[in-house]
């Protein structure tokens, strides 16, 4: 079921070598999406595995492996922040070489820049030229609503809701997040060989080194709720 990220990131004319990391558990759902989003604006793919009992391996195992690679961490059938937090930073100290910048996802959400008609390899760019080396996203979470019919397995989730909430972490802040950070969901963008380097999604260390692109990303992410699927499955 695996296959481990010791590709060759390729770079024409130039261009950053941008990977991002997606860990995953039971995804099949959702991580097509989420894949051919980073996919289709040449970014590389890392998807860390944690024992996932349904299609999420065999979906992955669809995109050619020079552009998506599989590699798994294994916790027992529980849930264990710290062992998937130490197994994406192993596979970030392995990209890192290879990689200009660095971006931690989640199978269900989608980065954007935060200019019109500009993806987001775009957004990168610019951020790395101006000489930052973090960059932060606020976070949208759109929620299923009763009137609104729910996301089945393999839709594009983004086109399955309207409704969303902010969310920030001002009820949540603790001293050791950057001070600039205030309204950031996450800070999960950033320089290869810049002097930071990844704690968790909401971190990066060392905080005297870390020059966070002023602009903000916004990070879509969506709630699909396995009641609302199979409400809908019993209608069709």
């Amino acid at each position: 079921m695996s296959r481990d990220c010791q590709h060759q990131l390729h770079k024409a004319d130039g261009a950053l070598r941008i990977s991002a990391v997606i860990p995953t558990y039971n995804e099949e759902d959702v991580i097509y999406w989420a894949i051919q989003y980073l996919v289709s604006q040449d970014i590389h793919v890392h998807v860390l595995d944690n024992e996932s009992t349904d299609m999420t391996p065999q979906i992955v195992g669809d995109f050619p492996p020079s552009r998506v690679s599989l590699s798994s961490f294994h916790t027992g059938g529980e849930f264990d922040e710290q062992r998937q937090g130490e197994s994406i930073q192993a596979v970030f100290s392995d990209l890192e070489a290879r990689s200009d910048w660095l971006i931690k996802s989640d199978a269900d959400e989608f980065l954007e820049a935060p200019f019109l008609g500009m993806s987001l390899r775009q957004g990168i760019e610019i951020a790395d030229l101006s000489g930052f080396n973090c960059i932060g996203a606020r976070g949208f979470a759109f929620f299923p609503m009763s009137d609104e019919a729910p996301h089945l397995p393999g839709d594009d989730v983004r086109k399955c809701y309207d409704r969303f909430k902010i969310w920030d972490k001002v009820d949540r802040w603790t001293p050791d997040i950057h001070p600039e950070c205030n309204e950031l969901w996450k800070v999960n963008v950033f320089k290869c060989r810049a002097g930071v380097f990844y704690l968790d999604p909401h971190r990066v260390s060392p905080l005297a080194n870390m020059v966070l692109f002023p602009h903000l990303f916004a990070l879509s992410l969506a709630f699909v709720q396995p009641e609302a699927k199979l409400l809908q499955m019993a209608k069709t």
